[in-house]
């Protein structure tokens, strides 16, 4: 069965903070819908293309799968009292969670930043085909995840169509908002563990700066720290 696709249009980061803000309002659903289809209607003129938008955002914030629905309680909490790199931290949570076409995007990114300064649209398409095959709707939606990370700053559009370069790491200064990063990743992933010296240097969180400490590890208490061989390792 082909995996769905689902984040394939354009989303900016003032749309993602009216969800959650009418999220803490206590809006409902249909609320939420109505009042984005509002907001929205002179950016997006096309209904069917504005429904699209509108679907990723309540995706994200709204219907969010039951095995996920305490992550998103926590960065619903954490979101109210964030400063503004904080708050998208946690749209990138809810993201993440939501679209696994995202994190994967997310994962090439970082990887290629990993060695190289700049990358094109080029490039993650290629890589994007290689895990998902070759599909219009992946071409089409490539270049939508990665417009939509240049509007919420993480990346840079170079001068020629197509290419990007790498934004200044984003600090996070609440450590439970770093390490709900790490455990969304893992969610993610679906990795077992992960070292802790790899904590820095986590692709899919490319944007972002994680300093915690090992003390921050070791009182998260989603987190079991192991060891293996000579090394800790973090599990969910």
């Amino acid at each position: 069965m082909l995996k769905r696709v689902g984040f394939d249009r354009n989303i900016k980061r003032g749309w993602l903070d009216k969800t959650a803000d009418l999220l803490i309002l206590g809006a409902d659903e249909k609320s939420i819908r109505n009042i984005l289809e509002d907001d929205i209607i002179k950016e997006i003129p096309s209904k069917v293309n504005r429904r699209k938008s509108i679907s990723i955002l309540i995706q994200s914030w709204v219907n969010v799968r039951e095995e996920h629905k305490d992550i998103h309680d926590k960065a619903l909490k954490l979101y109210e009292k964030s400063d503004n790199n904080e708050k998208l931290a946690l749209h990138w949570c809810m993201m993440t969670l939501a679209y696994e076409l995202f994190f994967d995007i997310s994962e090439i990114i970082g990887k290629l930043l990993s060695f190289q300064n700049e990358f094109s649209l080029g490039m993650v398409r290629r890589k994007v085909f290689d895990i998902w095959g070759e599909r219009s709707t992946l071409y089409y939606a490539t270049e939508r995840v990665l417009r939509s990370m240049r509007d919420l700053a993480v990346l840079e559009q170079n001068e020629n169509p197509g290419q990007y370069r790498r934004a200044d790491k984003i600090e996070i200064k609440d450590r439970e908002i770093q390490l709900l990063l790490v455990e969304v990743y893992l969610i993610a992933s679906k990795r077992i563990n992960i070292p802790y010296t790899e904590l820095q240097m986590i692709n899919a969180l490319f944007p972002f700066k994680i300093d915690a400490t090992l003390n921050d590890v070791q009182s998260y208490k989603n987190f079991k720290i192991n060891t293996m061989g000579m090394e800790l390792v973090i599990s969910l």
